[in-house]
């Protein structure tokens, strides 16, 4: 189903919501705590509605999130593993004030908006495009080797550290 909550949720950073079903939407100017989206493969949940502020954790387990035009910013950790995208207006994700650890391949397209990240391991892929949005990462990139790492973005690239990374032409 979907999940709308207005007004204020008191403790955001204590809940935990879990998205399993195709087509669902999430609408909350009030924020969230941990979110994991797990509809299964090839399926999607959405925002709509406002920007999302997280005070926990992300995971996308199986399916993938869609920004939908939606900007989501994130004050903790995120493990993530499958596709964050973007069908909508440019949206940024913001993770860089925690650390993101790869339980899967993972890859985030934003359709123009900011990637921003803080530090990022996990053996596995991680593919960022941002189109005209910039793409960083404040903190070390590979302290566990991920087992590749692609950037596409015609604005700013700024990765602070890359360590355990393999270049490859």
């Amino acid at each position: 189903g979907n999940l709308a909550v207005s007004g204020t949720w008191q403790s955001a950073g204590n809940s935990t919501v879990v998205m399993k079903t195709d087509l669902a939407t999430i609408d909350t100017t009030a924020g969230l705590g941990s979110l994991t989206i797990d509809p299964g493969a090839l399926k999607t949940v959405k925002l709509s509605g406002s920007d999302l502020p997280m005070d926990g954790d992300l995971l996308v387990s199986t399916g993938s999130l869609d920004l939908n035009g939606k900007n989501l910013t994130m004050t903790g950790s995120a493990q993530l593993s499958g596709t964050v995208t973007n069908t909508g207006a440019s949206a940024v994700f913001d993770a860089s004030a925690g650390t993101q650890t790869l339980a899967g391949t993972t890859s985030i397209t934003t359709n123009g908006g900011d990637i921003r990240l803080g530090s990022v391991t996990g053996a596995h892929g991680l593919s960022l495009t941002g189109g005209t949005g910039a793409v960083s990462a404040s903190g070390a990139i590979g302290t566990v080797a991920l087992t590749s790492l692609a950037v596409v973005s015609s604005g700013t690239t700024s990765l602070k550290e890359l360590n355990k990374v393999t270049f490859v032409e």
